[in-house]
């Protein structure tokens, strides 16, 4: 039996929506409330931009590509990685949530400690909006963006069948 995920982007009124499929209704991962059911709600479904996949980025001088991964309580981290060596990779989030996430959050701390260009390279490629809000953890002041969950699971939708949704 297969456990995947079946994903899909959903458009109503003009937003996408990540949405995991459930029977015949679409759930929003971020916020399991709001769901779309075929043949009661007027929503279609989005083809990803599978060119994503291989799109590169320039981070502090270097060459990268944007990929999503989960901290161990389901809470979503954003990471850059060198395109010739996967294992090269750094964190550009912390993990400043104690418990455990409920549904996919489309929210996380950047670490603007040890990445300081982080939030810059988030806004400006449409990964991120800046809230406004800052986290304290030691001396330092950790922001807070809403992530773009669509346009990161179009650059490794394989990562999301890691996270906890269900």
């Amino acid at each position: 039996m297969d456990d995947r995920i079946e994903f899909a982007i959903i458009r109503f009124e003009g937003k996408n929506h990540l949405c995991y499929r459930n029977d015949d209704s679409y759930i929003d991962v971020s916020m399991p409330i709001l769901n779309f059911t075929e043949g009661e709600d007027n929503f279609e479904i989005s083809s990803p931009d599978w060119l994503c996949r291989d799109q590169i980025y320039e981070y502090d001088g270097r060459k990268v590509r944007v990929t999503p991964a989960f901290y161990d309580n389901g809470w979503p981290a954003i990471c850059i990685v060198n395109p010739d060596d996967e294992g090269d990779y750094e964190l550009l989030t912390v993990n400043l949530e104690t418990m455990d996430a409920i549904g996919l959050p489309n929210r996380t701390f950047v670490d603007c400690n040890n990445q300081p260009e982080a939030l810059d390279f988030l806004v400006k490629n449409g990964f991120a909006v800046d809230t406004g809000y800052k986290r304290r953890s030691g001396f330092i002041d950790y922001p807070m963006v809403n992530i773009d969950l669509v346009r990161l699971y179009q650059h490794r939708p394989d990562a999301f069948q890691q996270a906890n949704i269900l």
